[in-house]
């Protein structure tokens, strides 16, 4: 992660992710998707070619239910980006053991360690 990219999360309380992260982290949505595209395809195409098929008994639910998953898999993963924010009576060096034994049983490697936060990467 870019120096850039931690500050623009911090800011937006969202971790900013890059291409690649991007594509990993919201995977299921688009594999969600692949069925009624195809279908939405390759009935595009008979049409196109001049056949005329309509939607077979059922197969109207083959492009409504996998939008819609796909959508709450979109919110889903979404809200997984955000920032938990943790607030406490504590002081830094109150809290700093309680962090490490955390990051200890996680296995976090600190990447990042100021006084407003603490970056890791597993």
């Amino acid at each position: 992660m870019k120096k850039e990219n931690i500050i623009e999360s911090i800011k937006s309380s969202e971790l900013k992710l890059e291409f690649w992260e991007i594509i990993h982290h919201f995977h299921i949505v688009g594999f969600i998707l692949l069925l009624p595209i195809s279908l939405l395809g390759f009935n595009l195409f008979d049409l196109y070619n001049g056949k005329t098929n309509q939607l077979k008994d059922g197969e109207i639910w083959f492009y409504i239910i996998p939008p819609i998953l796909a959508m709450l898999f979109y919110y889903y993963q979404k809200n997984r980006l955000k920032f938990k924010i943790v607030n406490t009576n504590l002081n830094r060096n109150e809290v700093a053991p309680i962090i490490e034994k955390v990051g200890n049983e996680l296995k976090w490697i600190p990447y990042l360690v100021n006084e407003k936060v603490i970056i890791t990467k597993n």
